[in-house]
């Protein structure tokens, strides 16, 4: 789908994400998606993303959860990344207080990608209903 939207509605699909604040990452898109940046004169993914003093998220469990599911999403990783071991050693060695337990398995993160993509479908379905109105009750000319 990504490649579709980078080489049929590449501008669309940059403006839309920018509207709703939705990061692009993907990296087979990146170069498509700076290309198109820089002919608008904006900044790149990477310029953006190297700007010293980027705010971290505080953690949370939810945060961990959401965060994983944007990198797995983001990345098109397979969802079954979370059970990699070596993964999982790399999270408890980053945070002392965090337990195997609490790293979510993939059946965790799957729920939350689909409650994240019909949270995104609502949001579509009302912007599109919006848009559907306002444009159907112009006055006839």
């Amino acid at each position: 789908l990504r490649k579709h939207l980078y080489e049929n509605h590449l501008d669309a699909w940059v403006e839309g994400c920018d509207k709703l604040k939705i990061p692009i990452n993907a990296k087979e898109a990146s170069k498509h998606v700076d290309a198109y940046r820089s002919r608008k004169g904006q900044k790149t993914g990477a310029s953006s993303n190297s700007e010293p003093g980027q705010k971290r998220t505080e953690f949370s469990q939810e945060a961990f959860v959401d965060a994983l599911v944007e990198f797995i999403v983001g990345d098109d990783q397979s969802i079954n990344v979370v059970e990699n071991q070596q993964l999982r050693a790399i999270f408890l060695m980053l945070r002392a207080e965090l337990k195997d337990s609490d790293i979510p398995h993939r059946t965790k993160i799957r729920k939350r990608i689909i409650e994240v993509w019909d949270e995104h479908l609502n949001t579509l379905q009302r912007e599109m209903g919006v848009y559907f109105l306002s444009s159907t009750s112009q006055p006839d000319s």
